[in-house]
């Protein structure tokens, strides 16, 4: 019961850190998408998911919607 009470609270603190990130950062996420994924479609991009090695995106536009990794050492180069 412990670890799902702290699986729910690390989940939660999560998306509470993705939210200042999607809303003070969202052309940064779009260029991203577009750029970096390939996503020349996109018209709105988030961070779904992130951790120490890179985050996930959602993009979706057009009547599309994908996702795709964005490695942190991808952004460095």
């Amino acid at each position: 019961m412990a670890a799902q009470a702290e699986a729910l609270v690390l989940a939660n603190t999560a998306a509470g850190a993705m939210q200042p990130m999607n809303e003070d950062h969202r052309n940064n996420l779009l260029d991203y998408a577009r750029g970096l994924a390939g996503f020349d479609w996109a018209e709105n991009a988030e961070m779904i998911t992130r951790d120490r090695h890179g985050f996930d995106l959602r993009a979706t536009g057009q009547g599309k919607q994908a996702t795709a990794r964005i490695a942190f050492d991808l952004l460095l180069t």
